[in-house]
């Protein structure tokens, strides 16, 4: 995962599905600026990969498109056939 202007992250959460057919991953970071960023990774037909319903699968950590100046995620939930992150 690429994060902040030298490529570093701070892991602070991580989220896993429990369903073996759709296995994917959320995870929470902060780059040494101090700005927090969602990234995710796996596959999961309902599109709850937050990537756009159109991304169906993904095998490397994708950062989410969202406006990380004005949003900032405290906590993640995650399921099957949904995820919910709120701020």
């Amino acid at each position: 995962m690429p994060g902040g202007a030298d490529g570093t992250l701070f892991v602070m959460k991580a989220w896993a599905s429990q369903v073996k057919e759709e296995q994917m991953a959320i995870v929470m970071a902060k780059t040494p600026s101090g700005e927090i960023q969602l990234w995710s990774v796996g596959k999961n037909e309902s599109g709850t990969l937050g990537l756009g319903g159109k991304i169906k699968e993904t095998k490397v950590f994708t950062k989410l498109a969202y406006d990380s100046s004005a949003i900032t995620f405290t906590d993640v939930s995650l399921f099957d056939d949904h995820a919910m992150a709120i701020d």
